[in-house]
């Protein structure tokens, strides 16, 4: 070979190895060369700017630098048996940067021979996976949250039937006993015990968002400054409770009774933090918040937002007690039910709304709430509620549908106690056929929402067809497709929450029969 041709070939090489250097070097990946015994040798631009770690400073080191303590000893040791095999190794890594943060790699090693075949050196190229690692965290968290919430409807939903045959033949009873029996009183602490127990399965709804809403236009500072006294009667004299209201916050369309409860429940939850003296902070202000703003599984609605944020000065929480503090009846208080926190997570989320938790221990907590601010200017008008107490006897033909044996028995016994005709069937589709058999009219369908096969709405949109005067008082203890619910509602067809008592169940079929305003009987 002629002089000029290896000097061009030589020159050819090193162009190659240049732009090889400079490939490395601008690569969006992260790459780093060890010799054979785990010294690095060499680190990209990309790995210095994502680790803070310059070459000069590591050269000669081991990535062990980077270790974050959470990667168990097995996982390096499978690391080295592979590498050292021939064989390439991948992983996601906990690691952490020069200035102590944590960040999560996807990271694949192999080994580098040399001409003899031999392993000289390892190369191992990576990227950097924490966004994506906090989305899945996050996925899973929601799936999770899902999963128990749909546990939680249907314990309600069964307890609640339960509660309401508590309940009434509690009150037909004591209706029954002499006023100075001693079964008087335990019987009164029976029904008191069962109406209390009915709060509990209010909560479980609302964490699974199965609750039926009364929405209305509402300024949150001024929810915050009608419930101030209140919140310092509950804090007490050694934690002092700073509200900051925000100026110009936009309206927010939600359920009052909902909002305050989530007020409350954060301020208590912040007052049990507190060991002895103390502060609770409540702030509002209105923020804009983009998309990539926020790191969630789902979408998040771009707009703006009413900001609650409660922030104490408490013992703080770690990552541990992080993971769990939304779950149903997780407390970490002695006397607590793991409700509080729950109920909070329900209600934001069933308002379009989203939650976020910042919390060390030793250094307080910090919880923000986002709630969509709505277009519409003005309150919606008040729900109207029946007054004073009706007539509960009636006369009328009633077609009872209710798939639980208990409370059917027991809804009928309050009804022929009262003089109404009651026709008994355990599901929508004996009810029809009774229906088709049968001529006579009927006044008023009451049915269990919840029903086997055909729910009850679709039974009275099938009975109307036939029988278009029947009026129709729903009943449930909660229904998965609350949009359909809360359709029947605004069209003037009665709901009756469960559990309920006998004078509430009576007025209801009263109302249903003689007005079909839409009225919502609420708990």
């Amino acid at each position: 070979m002629r002089i000029w041709e290896r000097r061009k070939q030589r020159s050819d090489e090193q162009e190659r190895l240049s732009v090889l250097i400079r490939a490395t070097e601008q690569s969006p990946a992260i790459v780093l060369i060890t010799d054979r015994a785990g010294h690095i040798e060499y680190v990209n631009h990309r790995f210095t700017a994502l680790t803070g770690y310059p070459l000069d400073e590591i050269r000669g080191k081991t990535p062990r630098i980077l270790k974050s303590g959470s990667v168990p000893a097995e996982t390096f040791r499978e690391l080295w048996n592979t590498i050292l095999s021939g064989k390439e190794w991948q992983a996601e890594i906990l690691n952490k940067k020069r200035d102590g943060t944590f960040y999560w790699q996807r990271s694949t090693i192999s080994a580098i021979r040399g001409d003899s075949g031999a392993i000289t050196h390892f190369l191992e190229v990576a990227e950097e996976i924490t966004r994506e690692k906090e989305l899945e965290s996050l996925l899973f968290q929601s799936q999770k949250m899902e999963a128990i919430g749909q546990l939680a409807g249907g314990v309600a939903h069964d307890f609640n039937n339960m509660l309401t045959v508590v309940i009434n033949l509690g009150e037909m009873v004591g209706a029954r006993l002499d006023p100075n029996d001693e079964l008087q009183e335990y019987m009164q602490l029976i029904i008191s015990a069962a109406r209390k127990s009915s709060l509990l399965t209010q909560q479980l709804l609302a964490f699974s968002r199965r609750q039926l809403l009364h929405q209305e236009v509402l300024d949150l500072n001024t929810i915050i400054n009608d419930m101030a006294k209140l919140l310092r009667t509950i804090t007490g004299d050694n934690i002092q409770l700073i509200v900051r209201p925000g100026v110009d916050i936009g309206p927010i369309r939600l359920d009052r009774s909902q909002v305050q409860q989530v007020i409350l429940n954060l301020v208590m939850n912040a007052k049990q933090a507190i060991v002895g003296d103390g502060t609770i902070v409540l702030s509002t202000d209105t923020v804009n918040i983009a998309q990539e703003t926020i790191v969630r599984p789902d979408p998040v609605q771009t707009g703006t937002y009413v900001h609650l944020s409660v922030q104490d000065s408490g013992c703080g929480m770690d990552k541990e007690t992080l993971a769990h503090i939304y779950e149903p009846f997780f407390t970490t208080k002695p006397d607590g039910t793991g409700l509080g926190l729950a109920t909070v997570y329900g209600i934001v989320n069933q308002s379009h709304g989203f939650l976020r938790v910042r919390s060390q221990p030793g250094e307080g907590t910090l919880f923000s709430i986002y709630f969509p601010v709505t277009e519409l200017e003005t309150a919606n008008k008040e729900v109207p509620q029946p007054q004073g107490r009706t007539i509960l006897q009636g006369i009328e033909r009633i077609l009872l549908v209710e798939d639980e044996d208990a409370v059917r028995q027991t809804m009928n016994r309050l009804l022929t106690a009262n003089g109404y005709s009651v026709v008994l069937c355990s599901n929508a589709e004996h009810a029809m056929a009774f229906c088709e058999s049968d001529s006579e009219k009927i006044d008023l369908l009451i049915t269990d929402v919840v029903l086997p096969r055909a729910n009850g709405i679709q039974l009275f949109r099938q009975l109307q067809k036939g029988r278009p005067g029947t009026s129709v008082l729903y009943v449930s203890g909660y229904f998965e497709n609350q949009s359909a619910l809360q359709q029947e509602i605004d069209t003037g067809h009665l709901y009756l929450a469960k559990p309920f008592g006998p004078t509430e169940f009576l007025e209801a079929v009263r109302k249903a029969l003689s007005d079909r305003s839409s009225v919502q009987i609420r708990k």
